[in-house]
């Protein structure tokens, strides 16, 4: 882990959700970025597309924070998981005050889209 990954991690709040629970839907405007720390959740884009993300250290919603767009899916939990929890206002003040952070968040969704098989824009 470095620098970067634990000044974020330590400054999130971690909350647990049960089964069932929703983190968002499809079309919200994004408020806050989930970190799955533990646990699973599944991603459905509102077509017949669901993806399903199961004990992976993943960032949730922090594309469409950085970008200021909607969410493209809705994320929904799978079993009793963990979560880190960012404001909008504490990941842009990580941003501002820390230049290696903006790199780390750049390279997660780097990282992410990659795995979804996403292009780069």
């Amino acid at each position: 882990m470095n620098d970067a990954e634990k000044i974020i991690l330590s400054s999130g709040i971690q909350l647990s959700f049960k089964q069932g629970d929703f983190l968002y839907r499809k079309g919200q405007h994004p408020d806050y970025v989930f970190y799955i720390k533990d646990g699973s959740v599944e991603l459905k884009d509102g077509q017949k597309n669901t993806k399903v993300l199961k004990n992976k250290k993943y960032f949730l919603g922090l594309e469409e924070m950085l970008l200021e767009k909607e969410h493209p899916y809705t994320v929904r939990v799978l079993e009793h998981s963990i979560f880190l929890i960012f404001e909008k206002s504490l990941i842009d003040a990580l941003i501002h005050e820390h230049t290696d952070i903006r790199r780390y968040f750049m390279m997660s969704i780097c990282n992410q889209l990659e795995e979804s098989d996403k292009t780069f824009e």
